[in-house]
């Protein structure tokens, strides 16, 4: 059973490590390549965004599958919720 989880451990380490070799190689070749366009900051912005949301979904991934498997009803601290937002932007 101990070996299992070893396993799935490092395969999550190995695709977060993946993703994010990928994930830089396309922000470098973004700058690169769209550095002279007048679209290329919106660009450049809205795919690191979408890289870093789906970093931070990958390593909270393993604790919502914990939690979904809980029992009970979920409880959504809403001002948590909106401060953080507020806070990110």
């Amino acid at each position: 059973m101990k070996n299992n989880n070893w396993l799935k451990y490092f395969l999550y380490a190995l695709v977060l490590i993946c993703y994010i070799t990928i994930s830089d190689k396309i922000i470098v070749f973004l700058n690169y390549k769209y550095y002279h366009l007048i679209i290329s900051p919106f660009l450049f912005l809205l795919v690191k965004t979408i890289i870093f949301i789906i970093v931070g979904l990958l390593l909270g991934l393993e604790s919502f599958i914990l939690e979904t498997r809980k029992e009970g009803k979920w409880k959504v601290n809403l001002p948590k919720v909106i401060f953080y937002i507020l806070s990110a932007t």
